[in-house]
This record gives structure tokens, C-alpha cells and sequence, in this order.
């Protein structure tokens, strides 16, 4: 009877074991799958950031046709009181009178100022035409009055 119990004792301390293994191995694919979607969620972030860019920049456009060149970091969308730091910028290009390449840029930093994520787009606007009239009086607008055709791209 003793021998019953001594194995008994045994096979529920192997069982014990085995279930401590792969209640182990479960909390390690676990912790792996919660850091794969805050990285997933930081770089939609990242990339919504990056739309901002492109679309500040298409307004910067329109109010000043000759825009040329990349411009700072701007935080006006960043939450405060969370552990990141939401940040966009922009640069335009002249390619002709009509066209622009634009290229917006979003990141997603820690409070110590650590990229976390990044994505750019990069947008080829072409057919520009302001709807504001410039300072000086010479407008950029068609003669047809068409909306400008544009594409948008993840670099």
C-alpha cells in the first residue's frame, strides 16, 4: 500500500511539473504577443502621424506654392499625461510648376525621447491648385479649374 502511495505522490508531482512548464511556456507566448501589438499599435500610430504630415504639408502648399524644403517637428498632436510622445514633420519638393513631392513623416517616442516607431509617406501631388490667392497676385490655378490628382505611398 505503501509503494501505491509513494507512486501516486510521484505521478502527481510529474503531473504538477509538466502543468508548471506549460503554464511557463504559455505566459512567454503570451508576453511575446502582447509586445508584438503594442509594437503593431505604436506603428499605426507612427503611420497616422505620417498621414498628418502629408496633409499639413498639402495645406502649407496651397497657402505658399513656392514651399520648398523640410520643416520642424510638430507636437500638436501629442496626448498629454501618456508615456509617448507623438511627433510629425513634413518636407516638399518642387518637381514643376504643378507638381510637388511631399513626404510626411511620423514618430512615436518614449518620455526619455526614444523612437519606438517611425513611418514616412511619400505623395506626388500633381495638377496644384490653391484655392487661396496669393500676396502678390499671381495664382498657380488652371485654367479648368481641375482638383489636383494625387497617389500616396509607405516608405
Amino acid at each position: 500500500m505503501s509503494n501505491k502511495r509513494g507512486q501516486a505522490l510521484l505521478f502527481a508531482f510529474l503531473l504538477l511539473m509538466l502543468l508548471g512548464i506549460l503554464t511557463a511556456a504559455v505566459a512567454s507566448l503570451w508576453q511575446s504577443e502582447i509586445k508584438i501589438r503594442d509594437e503593431d499599435k505604436l506603428a499605426t500610430f507612427a503611420f497616422y502621424l505620417a498621414q498628418a504630415g502629408v496633409e499639413r504639408a498639402k495645406i502649407e502648399v496651397i497657402y505658399n506654392v513656392a514651399l520648398s524644403g523640410s520643416y520642424g517637428w510638430y507636437n500638436d498632436l501629442d496626448i498629454a499625461g501618456d508615456n509617448y510622445i507623438f511627433r510629425y514633420n513634413f518636407s516638399a519638393a518642387i518637381i514643376s510648376p504643378t507638381e510637388r513631392a511631399l513626404v510626411g513623416t511620423g514618430e512615436v517616442l518614449d518620455l526619455s525621447g526614444n523612437i519606438l516607431a517611425h513611418k514616412e509617406i511619400s505623395v506626388i501631388v500633381d495638377g496644384i491648385a490653391d484655392t487661396v490667392v496669393p500676396f502678390d497676385g499671381i495664382d498657380d490655378v488652371p485654367a479648368d479649374n481641375q482638383m489636383a490628382q494625387w497617389t500616396w505611398q509607405v516608405i
